[in-house]
């Protein structure tokens, strides 16, 4: 601005003739030390015009939201200014007068959802949702949700109401793969892109869901008892995270494994770089991670539950069972840890099975089974035509946000929202992780054994008793005798109880798994055919109706012991009483 004005005022580029009085110098000064206000005020607007293409891109690459550039050509500049200002590096101007003021991920967050109300679309609930299981870890995981939302919206929008290809594929695209395309693979409906996108599912791929990065699974410890222990796998299958603990079941096991995973995205790459700029000690906790040194020198680190004092057994819930040489690669490796948990892991998808594709063809011979049809008087819910208008949705109801009943009522209205108004859908929460159904049984059966254990040691102990004591020889041998029958008794009682478990669950199978299998053989062998159905349909139509909604389990309480809290309480149609 200064340098537009008239030369009269002495503040251009010529600045004022030599003969100038100090007292008019003073005023030239002090009037480009007014004006400079308002040339900076403009060096930053037009500083962050030449980043609009930055700011309102949807790549996730920007670092920065807010912006300015040196005021350059004033003559007598130094003079006005600190000497701090550098006129020579904007990036250390920018930090030095607006990183204060500069919070990344929220101003993003801001500008995605401008971009997003120019769709019409909303992410207000889900962050809500979000707040709720996610804390402070919230925004930065909405942010990338929306980004890849925004990135796949020609797809999500333009192909809504498109299904999936699903003739002449496999072998036909591949002959080294007869499930290329059908399996493991992005072609999916429209449908199933988008409601992915608006519920933050970070891979909508058609896959396996039941085998993922989480395993959890059974081992005999000391005292013979069957325990249970988590580890987590990365994308090269490498063990990045395990159980420090022994979990009773699978269900304690698995909820200690979703607040290491709470832990972890909890804390930020910004507090791991503070800790490094300040200098660390041994031990030193960094957000929700433990950074260790061994004696021998190397550097390792835990999840931390912060809740718990550290003396407790409960204060580690996690931990890297690898150590680094220096403290840099362990640094890495923290970062390299939460930005897996924040993007990548995921045990959630979404299945979608449109049951019109599943008619039988009546010129077919043999004709291809019927799925369940509703008579005279019929109670299921089976309807009266199962094909026309019907869809079958499938998703894992044991995941960390799938399991809670909140995320599951906006999901399934999300799920209604975006299917055509005239198709009714079935929606499905099933299964369990691959093997963990087998554990649970194996739980069981041990726990049959050692009820029988203990009480064969118990009889044992009153028969030595018996022996040792000085009771006349008659009344021991009767004594014996009737507990020596309490023990065949026992025997009995057990053998009968396990026998009624085994029957129990002759039929119960990971409903999850069986449907996986049979809807991958079924698409691989349909691919070929035309107007047919194949020998398949008859599997996927049987794991179809044996699909079983999972729901929390809750504990029926004393009227007594009332309060406010829901967690661990039997709500109507949201929840099992017991488990297998």
């Amino acid at each position: 601005i200064q340098n537009d004005f008239p030369e009269t005022y002495g503040i251009g580029q010529t600045g004022l003739a030599a003969r100038a009085t100090i007292e008019r110098k003073a005023q030239a000064k002090q009037l480009k030390s007014y004006l400079i206000f308002f040339d900076k005020i403009l060096a930053t607007y037009f500083k962050h015009l030449s980043k609009v293409s930055e700011l309102l891109s949807i790549n996730g690459r920007l670092t920065k939201t807010y912006f300015t550039q040196a005021i350059k050509d004033i003559e007598g500049f130094e003079d006005l200014v600190d000497a701090a200002y550098d006129t020579n590096n904007d990036e250390v101007l920018t930090e030095l007068l607006l990183e204060q003021f500069d919070n990344n991920i929220e101003r993003r967050n801001l500008i995605l959802d401008h971009l997003l109300s120019r769709f019409a679309e909303r992410f207000g609930d889900y962050t809500f949702l979000m707040k709720a299981l996610y804390g402070s870890a919230t925004d930065e995981i909405v942010l990338s949700n929306k980004e890849a939302f925004l990135s796949d919206y020609i797809a999500i929008s333009s192909e809504r109401g498109c299904g999936f290809n699903y003739f002449m594929q496999g072998e036909h695209v591949n002959p080294a793969n007869d499930a290329e395309n059908l399996w493991d693979t992005d072609n999916i409906s429209g449908f199933q892109k988008r409601v992915s996108r608006l519920l933050g599912i970070k891979n909508y791929n058609r896959r396996t869901l039941s085998s993922s990065f989480v395993e959890v699974y059974s081992l005999i410890n000391s005292d013979s008892e069957t325990v249970f222990r988590w580890r987590i796998r990365d994308e090269e299958d490498n063990i990045i995270l395990s159980a420090t603990e022994e979990y009773k079941t699978v269900s304690l096991a698995s909820d200690e494994l979703y607040l290491s995973v709470l832990q972890i995205v909890q804390t930020t790459i910004k507090e791991i770089e503070n800790a490094y700029e300040q200098g660390f000690v041994e031990d030193q906790n960094i957000g929700n991670l433990q950074l260790g040194i061994s004696p021998t020198g190397k550097y390792s680190f835990s999840v931390i539950n912060k809740g718990e004092p550290p003396t407790s057994t409960d204060h580690i819930i996690a931990k890297q069972y690898k150590y680094y040489d220096t403290a840099f690669e362990v640094k890495e490796a923290m970062i390299a840890i939460i930005n897996f948990m924040k993007f990548k892991f995921t045990e959630e998808g979404i299945f979608l099975v449109e049951h019109i594709l599943l008619r039988p063809f009546p010129e077919q011979d043999p004709m291809t089974p019927f799925m369940p049809i509703c008579t005279d008087n019929c109670e299921d819910d089976c309807g009266i035509d199962p094909y026309s208008y019907r869809v079958s949705i499938v998703l894992p109801g044991y995941t960390y946000r799938f399991s809670n009943p909140d995320f599951r009522n906006y999901a399934e209205t999300i799920i209604r929202e975006e299917l055509p108004a005239h198709i009714l859908p079935k929606i499905c929460w099933v299964g369990y992780r691959e093997g963990t159904l087998e554990n649970m049984k194996e739980q069981q059966l041990q726990q049959f054994e050692d009820q029988r254990a203990a009480g064969i040691t118990d009889l044992d102990n009153q028969i030595m008793d018996v022996q040792n004591s000085s009771l006349p020889q008659a009344e021991k041998d009767a004594l014996i005798a009737a507990l020596e029958a309490q023990k065949v008794a026992l025997n009995q009682s057990i053998d009968n109880q396990i026998a009624d478990f085994l029957d129990s669950i002759v039929d119960q199978n990971n409903d999850l798994v069986d449907f996986e299998n049979a809807y991958k053989d079924y698409l691989v062998a349909k691919t070929c055919l035309e107007n047919e159905q194949p020998e398949e349909i008859e599997e996927l139509l049987s794991a179809m109706a044996k699909l079983n909604t999972i729901y929390p389990v809750g504990r029926l309480l004393d009227c007594n012991d009332e309060s406010d809290e829901l967690e661990g309480r039997i709500i109507l149609g949201q929840t099992n009483i017991g488990t297998l």
